[in-house]
């Protein structure tokens, strides 16, 4: 964005830029000038063009590290390229198959490395007006439990994602909030027992954002604490976790991808099939029925035969059996699909 805009703004009157972005030009120099350390032409550098004078534009400098560090941060989630991997190997149970050899490493050493401090220094907006609003003493079982919850927060921005606590004692929950990582959204909330005030996480995705129920939530994560092992010492794992379960959603997304298109393709090819099946459903119908119609002319044929072995004597002296054999030859003709009859005679006056 940064570079793009610094192509906008040399390569044409700084008001025409503003009206690209929905700024005037005050705003979008002084932006440029404070925010992103963007060099701005002076107010006569395209009065010296138009005369036709060779101006150097000034180079981009290196973005502000205050600036640089939500957009350039190194622990970017990076993916290897799904559509180039088989479904044989989506389908493992591999931890974070989906993600790229630098996020695997960049992964473990969070997980190895990432520790709960025991004073939250600059908390966030949230944080701080949770620990005003609830009087939160440090020291205290609930300020650990904020303490857990905000190095996992912090640790998701680190990763290019998101982690904010909601409001406290919210649903007989201590702590609720949600942690975005790897585009998924993890609903979270903390309790802590009141007889022993052990600490207990939970984490949940749905469809339906933040349904945690557990015959609704489509991953559900919980986390305990134990007397030799308190929840400040399993974060690493929690993170690592919660990685190894977006990355899977990830993993399921893909091959819902693949199976939709397939589908899709099947409706097309079956959209476009269809005329000629129906045109060949419709031949094999009159097939059929010629057939039948064939195998019922035959039998008539076979029970005239019979007919006028036993009656012929009679023909002369019983000018209805003669009629009827007559019938029978003809209703037979009739019905075989072998021979033309010419039905329009029916219809004569005659």
């Amino acid at each position: 964005m940064r570079e793009r805009i610094y192509e906008d703004i040399w390569s044409e009157a700084l008001y025409k830029v503003a009206q690209k972005y929905n700024l005037t030009s005050a705003p979008l120099k002084r932006r440029c000038k404070e925010c992103w350390d963007i060099p701005v032409p002076d107010s006569s550098y395209w009065a010296r063009v138009h005369a036709g004078k060779k101006e150097k534009r000034p180079e981009l400098p290196m973005p502000p590290a205050e600036f640089a560090r939500p957009y350039l941060s190194e622990y970017a989630v990076s993916y290897i390229q799904l559509n180039d991997v088989p479904e044989a190997d989506l389908y493992t149970k591999e931890p974070m198959s989906v993600f790229s050899e630098k996020t695997k490493q960049l992964v473990a050493e969070a997980e190895k490395n990432l520790k709960t401090p025991t004073t939250i220094i600059k908390p966030t907006y949230d944080f701080a007006r949770t620990i005003e609003s609830e009087k939160i003493e440090a020291g205290s079982t609930q300020y650990r439990g904020l303490c857990i919850l905000y190095a996992l927060s912090a640790k998701a921005r680190e990763f290019e994602g998101e982690g904010y606590l909601g409001d406290a004692n919210t649903h007989g929950h201590l702590f609720s909030g949600h942690i975005t990582l790897c585009r998924q959204n993890w609903c979270y909330h903390m309790n802590c027992d009141p007889n022993t005030e052990m600490l207990s996480l939970s984490f949940y995705w749905s469809e339906w954002a933040y349904e945690y129920d557990k015959d609704v939530a489509a991953y559900r994560m919980i986390f305990v604490e134990k007397e030799n092992l308190p929840l400040d010492q399993q974060i690493g794992a929690v993170f690592h976790a919660l990685m190894v379960e977006s990355g899977r959603k990830v993993q399921e997304d893909e091959l819902a991808r693949r199976a939709d298109i397939i589908k899709k393709a099947n409706a097309e090819r079956a959209k476009k099939l269809k005329p000629f099946i129906d045109e060949e459903n419709k031949k094999a119908e009159k097939a059929l029925n010629d057939a039948n119609a064939y195998l019922d002319a035959q039998k008539i044929r076979a029970f005239a035969a019979a007919f006028y072995e036993k009656n012929s004597p009679l023909f002369e002296s019983h000018p209805g059996l003669k009629e009827r054999y007559e019938w029978l030859q003809k209703r037979a003709d009739w019905l075989d699909p072998l021979i033309e009859n010419d039905y329009d005679r029916f219809l004569s006056p005659e």
